[in-house]
């Protein structure tokens, strides 16, 4: 057939969709190889990300053994062998500290690609250890607050039964002096010097307290312990004054001296607790903070255990 044009049509050659065919097989197959690739290395990752949660928990659990050293310790009565006690769990903790961090960044290299399962159990597991991360922080406080009061301890409870055994050899003193002899009065000046250097050993032992654990305010026992050695000095001085002859003056001496030992017997009894129960008060006071938030904080390691048991059995 001719167009009126008289121009004769081209038939469309076919080969252009054969072509076309062609491509698009090609393309499918391609699809088709890239989409293989996809899912392996989805696969891969999910393996991988699968592994870095298994390597999370084997570091959780590297670091339970310390975790419950430094629990035991921080639940542990203050004595002065908690010292060296302290100085391990403080040890231990470093450790478990860096299984604990290498265990979070295993778990946020891990949690973006695994399943819903696996994430369930990652999120568990991270819960567990950041409680415990915070324990071990907290410990940290409590465990230093220990090691110092241990340390002196000892030397505020030797300091006030110093104080008390002179207590009753000035009693001892007064009744030698009290004889009116001269070996009487004699004996008086040793009692005085021997309760002397007592108390200034107390006091020596006080300043140590002080130094260790400086939150402890030891003043009032000082203060006392000094009008102690005070009125050994004005003891002292009547025993020389009565043994030099001048009763009379002696006698003057012993008034003041006694309204002076009123005083100080008033002093103390406004003591309020003796040097260990001071120390004891200002160490609650410094942990009272960290040791709440210590047992919260192992409340929800607890808790997270749970969950991790309950998401790894699922």
């Amino acid at each position: 057939m001719e167009l009126d044009d008289g121009v004769t049509p081209e038939v469309p050659s076919r080969t252009p969709r054969k072509a076309l065919r062609t491509v698009l097989v090609i393309v499918a197959v391609v699809i088709v190889s890239i989409g293989g690739v996809l899912v392996a290395g989805q696969l891969s990752r999910s393996s991988e990300a699968r592994d870095k949660l298994d390597r999370a928990i084997e570091r959780l659990s590297a670091a339970e053994p310390a975790v419950l050293h430094v629990d035991a310790a921080v639940r542990s009565e203050i004595t002065s062998s908690v010292v060296p006690a302290a100085a391990d769990a403080l040890a231990a903790a470093d450790g478990a500290q860096s299984d604990l961090d290498a265990a979070l960044v295993l778990l946020d290299e891990a949690s973006p690609v695994l399943s819903n399962g696996d994430a369930v159990l990652a999120s568990a597991v991270r819960q567990a250890v950041v409680a415990r991360r915070q324990m071990l922080f907290e410990a940290k406080t409590v465990l230093a607050a220990d090691a110092r009061a241990g340390a002196v301890l000892d030397a505020s409870h030797e300091a006030w039964a110093l104080v008390a055994e002179t207590g009753t050899l000035t009693v001892n003193a007064a009744a030698a002096y009290n004889k009116h002899t001269k070996a009487g009065v004699q004996a008086s000046t040793k009692l005085s010097n021997d309760a002397t250097a007592k108390l200034k050993t107390a006091r020596s032992l006080l300043e140590t307290v002080t130094a260790g654990f400086s939150e402890a305010d030891m003043s009032s026992y000082r203060a006392y312990i000094d009008a102690r050695l005070r009125l050994l000095d004005s003891s002292r001085k009547i025993d020389s004054t009565w043994l030099a002859g001048k009763i009379e003056d002696a006698n003057k001496l012993l008034d003041a001296y006694n309204a002076e030992e009123k005083k100080v017997v008033a002093q103390a009894k406004a003591l309020t607790t003796t040097p260990a129960g001071e120390l004891a008060n200002a160490y609650e006071a410094l942990t009272r903070d960290a040791i709440a938030r210590y047992f919260d904080a192992r409340d929800a390691a607890r808790a997270a255990d749970e969950q991790v048991k309950a998401a790894a059995t699922k």
